[in-house]
């Protein structure tokens, strides 16, 4: 089988560039230049991880202070609940 103009002289371009780390390939007809638009919902989500990521960097402080301090007191109802919830979910129960 044979595929004819498929692909003419990329495999030399490429190769050279590799020999030649300071050539330069020819950009693709109509890719003058390559852009990331980000767009302004991305711009919040962003923001929200963020403002989360340090809502959680504090409470994860404040939960191994009190745990050096040894006032931590663990909800032994709640814990056993998530367990249970946790592995019916997995079961697929839920």
């Amino acid at each position: 089988m044979r595929i004819h103009g498929f692909g003419t002289g990329s495999v030399e371009e490429r190769d050279r560039s590799k020999a030649e780390p300071n050539a330069q390939v020819p950009p693709s007809q109509g890719a003058d230049r390559d852009a990331v638009v980000v767009s302004s919902g991305t711009q919040m989500l962003s923001a929200a991880v963020s403002r989360g990521s340090a809502v959680r960097s504090e409470r994860v402080a404040s939960v191994r202070a009190q745990i050096q301090s040894g006032t931590y007191v663990i909800d032994r109802d709640k814990l056993a609940n998530r367990i249970a919830d946790d592995e019916l979910e997995r079961a697929g129960g839920r």
